[in-house]
């Protein structure tokens, strides 16, 4: 019989906080575009390189912010009644190589299936058996191995952003992600303009915070989901608060950074529950205690190197192994 990990005192403590402040969500989105519009301006008119990258930096980091208010929105926790604030963050998806059609079809199967030992890849990164992965052909197997390597993060822009959800959604299905190659012309068109306008500036203003945020957010989907007590169960056995709460981590970070990342961090409560508006979720597990003691990962480079670490999961051990060389 199937064990249910099902909690309704749990599901209903969660949906009090599944209420968008409507003046919240759109003070935060108009005080990222101004602050990211005012720091393009003193990009464009500064000479000093230091500077220049110091606030690159920060719009990477504020791409980020607005990244989780697109997600946040594709959800539909906020701006659930409002066409012109969709239609705007919408657009930022385009902008970023983050098309909605590819996002909200990938996304949502990743909530769907995260944790399964037996699914698609589709929406994450791919995690096989150790059987499954000695199954693959020599191709197959160096597919795995580059995906999982921490050069596929660094290079996310081109590899998970630009080509994985871009190009080539675009290629295998042209009437379902058209948007993809709207996102590719889109960005094209911004390079050859911003180059002849000022080529540090296409640097600074432009492709360096985009690299920077897709890295960022690739390293940050990637040990949310890959870390060494995660826990994976047969399919039928699947169900989402088993892999909110033993195959997603919390990301520990400080106030300032949780607010660059959109409170990013909560990501077993917002697996609980994708409705709770990014702004409520600090809250939520300062006062549910069912949610107060989740698997943790930090910014260290041993928590990093813990997670990189991982190749397969072994069905015999039952947790996430190195590659043994047999």
């Amino acid at each position: 019989m199937k064990k249910s990990y099902f909690d309704k005192d749990l599901m209903k403590s969660l949906s009090s906080y599944a209420i968008e402040n409507r003046f919240k969500s759109w003070y935060f989105l108009i005080e990222c575009l101004l602050i990211l519009f005012f720091l393009e301006i003193i990009i464009f008119n500064v000479e000093s390189l230091i500077l220049r990258l110091s606030l690159s930096s920060v719009i990477g980091l504020l791409f980020i912010r607005l990244f989780v208010i697109y997600h946040d929105t594709l959800h539909k926790a906020i701006f659930t009644t409002s066409k012109p604030a969709r239609f705007l963050i919408k657009c930022f998806g385009v902008f970023v190589l983050n098309p909605p059609s590819v996002w909200e079809r990938s996304h949502n199967h990743h909530h769907r299936n995260n944790s399964k030992m037996y699914s698609s890849s589709v929406g994450s990164f791919p995690i096989l058996s150790k059987s499954q992965y000695y199954s693959l052909s020599k191709k197959e197997k160096l597919i795995y191995t580059f995906t999982r390597h921490p050069l596929n993060i660094f290079f996310g822009y081109f590899t998970v952003f630009l080509l994985g959800m871009c190009l080539i959604p675009f290629i295998k299905s042209p009437k379902k992600h058209f948007d993809g190659l709207i996102s590719i012309i889109i960005h094209i068109t911004l390079t050859i303009l911003l180059i002849k306008i000022d080529t540090q500036f296409f640097f600074f203003g432009f492709w360096f915070p985009l690299f920077l945020s897709s890295m960022l957010g690739a390293y940050l989907f990637y040990v949310q989901h890959n870390f060494p007590s995660i826990q994976l169960v047969e399919n039928e056995k699947w169900d989402y608060f088993f892999a909110a709460l033993y195959s997603t981590s919390f990301f520990k970070m400080n106030p300032i950074m949780n607010w660059f990342t959109g409170n990013i961090g909560f990501h077993h409560i917002h697996h609980l529950n994708a409705q709770i508006p990014f702004y409520n979720l600090p809250s939520a597990m300062k006062n549910i205690s069912k949610v107060q003691n989740p698997i943790t990962i930090t910014w260290s480079i041993k928590d990093a190197n813990a997670c990189f670490s991982l190749f397969y999961f072994d069905e015999k051990l039952g947790q996430m192994t190195n590659k043994q060389n047999d």
